[in-house]
């Protein structure tokens, strides 16, 4: 007689196709089960699932503010593949189930660790035998989803952003809106000069915000200094080429309900003791 406290005597195993995919794929599981004795299965089902973590601010006072790990799903599609079936000793029952990832899935994204919460979005297949009077059968393996990469012969339009300030104008031009890992992007920057004034650094930085709820945090990928030490005049017009690397990309744009990922260029016109001039864009980065 089986014990609703142990699993029954029995293999259980999941086999995926692959554990890297792109929105629109099929995924191929074979689901095998050798039972050592024979019990009856309720139901078996296959789930992928995408959950997004994040941190969830739940109280902010004076003394301070108390935090969470907040999670969402964010999709689930389910498979059914065995419902109301006795298994018999000995006799292995083997099951391929199909699943395909969503044309619109967001990609698999681990963000860095805030507060020791493992934010991201994750995708999980998981394959679950609901066995009656004793313990079911579990499984939980984590796929990877990564957007297609863009055609190297993608049109690309150029990005031309401008600022105002009250001792200059700025002007950044970028080749393109977006980018992958290992690209370099080469643009300008160009200030015209309103009001004499001093500048002890010129220069221009890649970074991404992570937010992931209530956390958020800048994480600088790239820094140029293009130029130190001006004495700029009225009516003068200065202009310095860019040219900085997009590194290997783990933490691609993303933009959820709760969390979001940002790439942005910003250049800065820093002053001593003084307001700094600087402008920015955002771009569109993918691993």
């Amino acid at each position: 007689m089986l014990s609703r406290f142990r699993r029954p005597a029995a293999d259980f195993r999941v086999e995926l196709s692959e554990t890297t995919l792109q929105p629109g794929d099929e995924l191929n599981v074979r689901v095998s089960l050798i039972p050592k004795d024979g019990f009856q299965v309720r139901r078996g089902s296959l789930d992928l699932v995408c959950l997004e973590t994040y941190e969830e601010l739940i109280h902010h006072s004076r003394y301070g503010a108390q935090r969470h790990k907040a999670t969402q799903v964010l999709s689930r599609d389910e498979k059914v593949f065995i419902d109301g079936t006795a298994v018999r000793r000995g006799l292995p029952y083997y099951a391929d189930v199909n699943v395909v990832v969503p044309p619109d899935a967001l990609p698999t994204v681990r963000g860095a660790i805030m507060r020791s919460i493992d934010v991201g979005i994750t995708w999980t297949v998981t394959t679950s035998l609901d066995v009656a009077g004793a313990r079911d059968f579990h499984d939980n393996q984590q796929i990877t989803v990564v957007r297609p990469p863009m055609p190297s012969d993608a049109p690309s339009s150029p990005i031309v952003t401008e600022a105002a300030h009250n001792w200059c104008a700025l002007t950044l031009n970028l080749p393109t809106g977006s980018a992958c890992s290992g690209d370099r992007l080469d643009g300008s920057l160009r200030a015209e000069i309103l009001q004499d004034v001093s500048v002890s650094e010129v220069s221009v930085e890649l970074f991404r915000v992570e937010a992931f709820g209530s956390a958020v945090q800048d994480y600088t990928e790239d820094i140029m200094t293009l130029d130190t030490d001006l004495e700029l005049r009225r009516g003068e017009t200065r202009e310095w080429p860019i040219r900085i690397s997009v590194g290997e990309v783990f933490t691609p744009s993303l933009q959820t309900r709760n969390s979001s990922i940002r790439w942005l260029v910003k250049c800065v016109l820093a002053r001593r003791m003084r307001f700094d001039a600087q402008i920015e864009q955002e771009i569109r980065v993918d691993v």
